[in-house]
């Protein structure tokens, strides 16, 4: 997982991304939440201990949750993520309104506020025409789409898994 952070609010480097702990998961996150202070509390009464103080190490715990995507709801705030489990479940998603962008570009899952790193790595195709058209007479591109072959927005208020493939260990190339 890449991950380039622009710390606004939680300048602690405890708070760095990737955050991770091997025995339990990786997170990389976009955004901020508004009521991390409460979740914190709710998390606490359930016997989630804290490292830091930042907003991320709220999500990452409420993610690990057995019943995380009822605590989303609860989420005041803009985020988009992805939480790579030890198993090899890749779990990722965006806030209600979906603010913080997250796009699909086919097998691959990234997060990004712009199109353009997919485009560089080359997991984008040509231009969309559908989306052009959609575009001109519309003055707007209706998410999934992205003007991008290839390449989907995450829905707002969703949370996906994937599960990296299974390989035989002693099967040869």
């Amino acid at each position: 997982m890449h991950f380039r952070r622009l710390a606004v609010v939680d300048l602690d480097p405890r708070s760095d991304q990737p955050y991770d702990s091997p025995k339990r998961g990786v997170l990389v996150y976009n955004g901020e939440i508004y009521n991390a202070a409460h979740l914190r509390e709710v998390l606490r009464k359930r016997h989630v201990t804290f490292t830091t103080q930042g907003d991320t190490e709220v999500l990452y715990e409420l993610l690990l949750q057995p019943d995380a995507p009822r605590l989303l709801d609860q989420v005041d705030g803009m985020f988009a993520f992805a939480l790579l489990l030890p198993d090899g479940e890749l779990r990722y998603g965006r806030d209600r309104l979906g603010v913080k962008p997250l796009y699909t570009a086919g097998r691959m899952v990234a997060l990004a506020s712009e199109i353009e790193p997919l485009r560089t790595a080359g997991l984008t195709g040509d231009a969309d025409p559908v989306a052009v058209a959609q575009g001109a007479m519309f003055l707007w591109t209706p998410p999934p789409r992205t003007g991008w072959q290839r390449v989907r927005a995450v829905p707002a208020r969703t949370v996906l898994s994937r599960r990296a493939p299974g390989y035989d260990a002693a099967s040869p190339w």
